[in-house]
């Protein structure tokens, strides 16, 4: 398996304008992390991985200045998000999920979840009583979509979202309301053993064994401009096939019932793949895709104000350089960040969106040199910005340390 270090920093931003703009507030907090989430002004989380040490989850008490390990963790292989509602702490992984009942102060290994790429709360925003988990689960009949917690983690119901492509992000803006968008890119089978992320590839279908384990697949991928991204997928045992995943695929799956029933509202099989998505409510949803490659390479943002019955894109930036990975609704009405980057081979610039109009149109406020970002959330500020009274959000960067930006500088 090919070596993964990457440099983290947490982002910070404040929306007023007089305080706008988006700038570093900490540095070199993990070796790897996807996500991030802050319980209130002061005390977040990253579940986080060392070189050398595993995954971890850390935790900061200052709003993001400074981070550190709560206890270890020997159950997960790779961390890859956290959420939660209260004093209950979520974090999901390669080998399943921990759960937390105070606060983060102690967490316990759940049952009944699986491999988790995307922890969300569920109901309206401030005001959630149970928490997602988006990924595949179960080693028998596995299922392709999401696990549902109404007691703070501990044990976990598992809904198959029907997909024809790897469930990724989730968003679940009522009870019974929940989106699921998946997606995957063209992968080749025959990776040369120094360039597969893991040995084999989870999806180089021809060369790997029959018993291989479906891992979540953490990869820094070169992009077509010569750079490099990170990229996080969990591969769906729906969505296998043999020798090479030829084309980039984007599914939006919808259920009304809390999982009894799914329709799949929206499908692109071609141009690009989903990322994230985020609800201000069960009518308006917005998701963020791309593609490195190909006619319709390049970033866009698509939403919908009727549940899903239609999608518009409200925002597209052309080109192999563009990335957005993650989307997230602040609590203020019509108000939604999306970030990302672009990517070079020399360079690289987090950039992140921003919307007042429930996503209809959206502007870049920020933009961060030598950075990527690659996870927001929009609960509550930080100390250093808590004088605001509008939402304000914080960002993990996890780009490649390949390109020696040891220390991350804002732009403006």
């Amino acid at each position: 398996m090919r070596t993964i270090v990457a440099a983290l920093a947490v982002l910070a931003a404040a929306v007023p304008a007089a305080m706008a703009g988006w700038s570093t507030i900490a540095s070199d907090v993990g070796t790897a992390a996807t996500g991030i989430y802050f319980t209130d002004a002061t005390t977040g989380f990253l579940p986080a991985d060392e070189n050398g040490a595993g995954a971890e989850i850390v935790k900061s008490t200052d709003g993001g200045k400074t981070w550190t390990t709560n206890e270890p963790h020997q159950g997960g292989l790779l961390f890859l998000d956290v959420a939660g509602y209260g004093e209950n702490i979520v974090v999901a992984g390669a080998l399943g999920e921990e759960y937390s009942i105070d606060g983060g102060a102690y967490f316990n290994t759940s049952s009944g979840g699986g491999s988790g790429q995307c922890v969300r709360a569920v109901g309206a925003r401030g005001n959630p009583d149970a928490i997602a988990v988006v990924g595949e689960f179960g080693l028998f009949n596995p299922k392709n979509g999401v696990a549902m917690s109404t007691d703070g983690g501990a044990i976990f119901t598992t809904f198959d979202a029907k997909l024809f492509t790897d469930a990724r992000y989730g968003a679940f803006p009522s009870a019974k309301t929940w989106y699921i968008s998946a997606g995957n890119w063209p992968e080749a089978n025959d990776d040369k053993p120094s360039n597969d992320d893991f040995a084999p590839k989870n999806d180089d279908f021809s060369d790997a064994p029959s018993t291989i384990t479906r891992t979540p697949r953490f990869e820094l991928r070169k992009t077509a401009k010569g750079g490099y991204k990170p990229y996080v997928r969990l591969p769906g045992r729906d969505a296998m096939v043999t020798g090479n995943e030829t084309i980039f695929q984007a599914q939006i799956s919808l259920s009304t019932d809390a999982g009894k029933t799914w329709n799949s509202v929206f499908e692109n099989k071609g141009d690009f793949y989903a990322n994230g998505i985020a609800c201000i409510d069960d009518n308006n949803c917005c998701f963020v895709g791309e593609a490195d490659a190909g006619a319709a390479a390049g970033a866009r943002i698509h939403c919908t104000n009727d549940a899903g019955a239609n999608w518009n894109r409200t925002l597209f930036l052309p080109g192999p350089q563009n990335s957005l990975l993650d989307i997230t609704a602040t609590g203020t009405a019509g108000e939604y960040w999306a970030v990302g980057g672009t990517l070079s081979s020399l360079d690289a610039n987090a950039t992140f969106y921003h919307s007042t109009n429930s996503g209809n149109s959206w502007t870049l406020d920020s933009t961060i040199s030598g950075s990527y970002a690659s996870a927001v959330d929009c609960r509550l500020p930080p100390p250093v910005i808590r004088e605001s009274t509008a939402p304000s959000c914080c960002a993990i960067d996890g780009f490649d340390m390949a390109l020696k930006c040891e220390n991350w500088r804002a732009s403006g």
